[in-house]
């Protein structure tokens, strides 16, 4: 008797979620590129309707100004039949905006930029994780244990874009995070430090929604700011030079101040006070502005703040607060008119005591707390000025808007 052999056929294997997408994505891509021939055919379908209405509808004007002149250049014959090619010109143009309205509507969105600008406050908030972004809805389908833990990002509307190339206003997009049991949960909380973090505005929609015992979650967010790129620069403005040492000094008075004391802004340009400190936005200058041949600009700028100190924040020296504050915008905070910044850092690695008798700058800090000057006080508190260097980037080449 001879012994069967039986055949076992493996399951198909299920692609992981990032190839799912990368095939979803493809089709949408196909399916955008014939939508936008459909769209562009059907308008200009539209024009060559416009144009024939506008003939048609000039014939019979002028077959109407005749016969209100009493001129017999026409006949009844030809006004019912300038008439007739009026209201057929006049259904066919209709009918052709009705299917130009239908195409652009059939044009997928495949814009992904505010999901990768998402994408870069997900991984600040949750280190170690898979992030992937996409224009496409995946439905029910979600990774592989060995994939986890993963977060998608789903953008479903196009972005909208400032002239220079960072993010005016998105519509919702969407984060699930797929973490399983033992990873941490997203919280609203988290997203949002994380994004201050990066200088990236924001708004949570809603609350977090969670499945599937919690291994499931999904958080909804509008972006108002931020950049997926290089900002678009098509030259310095001499008065953008400011902005840097302005959020350095609006910084250094936040953090030198009492837990709900409010920095007052002075009449004098870039001056806040605290009760701890008073800071001044003094001077900057450019180093350097360098255009390579992509047309990525290089520009470090050399700026000074001036710091009276009142008395110091207990725990702290406002000295180490600025520390902290440059490496934080050294790391990536975009400075509009200036470029993203990439470096932060002391000219020299200690302050510089202003002297007493500087009294044009001490004459400034003590105009900045907006009483009058007095002439015989000035100079009696810390001051200290502080030399910084600054290193940004951003593009000449127009962005796609």
């Amino acid at each position: 008797m001879t012994a069967q052999t039986t055949t076992t056929i493996a399951p198909p294997v299920s692609p992981t979620l990032e190839k799912l997408i990368a095939s979803r994505e493809a089709e949408a891509i196909e399916q955008y590129r014939l939508s936008k021939i459909t769209r562009e055919n059907a308008l200009f379908a539209a024009a060559d309707a416009e144009i024939e209405h506008g003939n048609a509808e000039a014939a019979f004007e002028d077959i109407e100004d005749s016969f209100s002149a009493l001129s017999e250049e026409f006949t009844a014959a030809d006004h019912a039949e300038a008439f007739s090619a009026l209201r057929r010109a006049e259904l066919r143009l209709t009918g052709a905006q009705a299917k130009a309205r239908q195409a652009e509507k059939a044009v997928v969105s495949v814009d992904k930029l505010a999901a990768e600008v998402l994408a870069q406050v997900v991984r600040a908030a949750l280190p170690g994780a898979t992030v992937v972004t996409t224009f496409r809805d995946v439905g029910n389908n979600k990774p592989a244990q060995e994939e986890l833990p993963l977060a998608l990002v789903i953008q479903s509307d196009a972005t909208a874009l400032n002239k220079d190339g960072s993010i005016s206003s998105t519509g919702v997009v969407k984060v699930r995070w797929y973490r399983g049991a033992l990873y941490t949960s997203l919280s609203a909380d988290r997203l949002e430090k994380a994004a201050a973090g990066i200088s990236v505005g924001m708004e949570i929609v809603g609350n977090v929604s969670s499945s599937h015992h919690g291994a499931l979650e999904e958080i909804r967010v509008k972006l108002h700011s931020g950049l997926a790129g290089l900002p678009f620069l098509a030259k310095i403005d001499p008065w953008s030079l400011r902005n840097v040492g302005a959020t350095v000094t609006a910084d250094i008075a936040a953090a030198c101040r009492y837990h709900d004391e409010t920095p007052s802004a002075s009449r004098i340009d870039g001056a806040h006070r605290t009760s701890f400190v008073t800071v001044l936005n003094h001077e900057a200058s450019v180093v350097s502005n360098d255009v390579d041949d992509l047309g990525e600009r290089l520009l470090v700028l050399d700026l000074s703040v001036l710091v009276e100190t009142h008395k110091e924040k207990q725990g702290r020296t406002s000295s180490e607060e600025i520390d902290a504050i440059l490496k934080t915008l050294g790391d990536g905070a975009f400075f509009p008119g200036v470029g993203l910044c990439e470096r932060l850092d002391r000219v020299s690695p200690e302050e510089t005591t202003v002297p007493v008798e500087d009294r044009e700058v001490r004459t400034l800090l003590a105009m900045s707390n907006d009483g009058p000057v007095d002439a015989h006080k000035v100079g009696y508190e810390a001051t200290h000025a502080h030399y910084l260097r600054a290193t940004l980037r951003s593009t000449t080449v127009t962005p796609v808007v």
